[in-house]
């Protein structure tokens, strides 16, 4: 069961270079800690390494998607796990939609905040 800051997802995708089929349910962090975005940048430096202003953009694109998922994933299928979480996998699809999926949960974390938000600042204004 997802706690406070945490949702789960499924995915079934079927690996456009090898025509697996990837089914499970993920969890992941909705609301990242200090110590996460410390270890995302830590993550996502190591994958560029010594030189990351020489990296090409697809690089930077890996990078950026895998110091994400490497933080925020909770839970995940043994597939992703014994694939060092995605990294050695050589489907695109796969990763791609396990990023969605939880970018997707981060900012529905997100919007309902802002719509507590939003509606408490309606009943501070109306004096309730």
């Amino acid at each position: 069961m997802p706690t406070k800051y945490e949702a789960s997802f499924s995915v079934n995708v079927t690996g456009e270079t090898t025509g697996e089929v990837f089914p499970g349910v993920f969890k992941v962090k909705t609301r990242l800690s200090h110590r996460d975005a410390l270890n995302r940048d830590q993550i996502r430096r190591s994958l560029l390494g010594p030189n990351p202003a020489g990296a090409s953009p697809r690089a930077e694109s890996i990078a950026d998607i895998f110091s994400e998922l490497g933080v925020r994933i909770v839970d995940a299928p043994s597939w992703w796990v014994n694939s060092d979480g995605g990294m050695e996998l050589s489907d695109d699809a796969v990763v791609a939609e396990v990023y969605k999926q939880a970018m997707a949960a981060a900012q529905v974390a997100n919007d309902e905040l802002k719509a507590k938000g939003e509606a408490a600042k309606k009943d501070l204004a109306s004096g309730e």
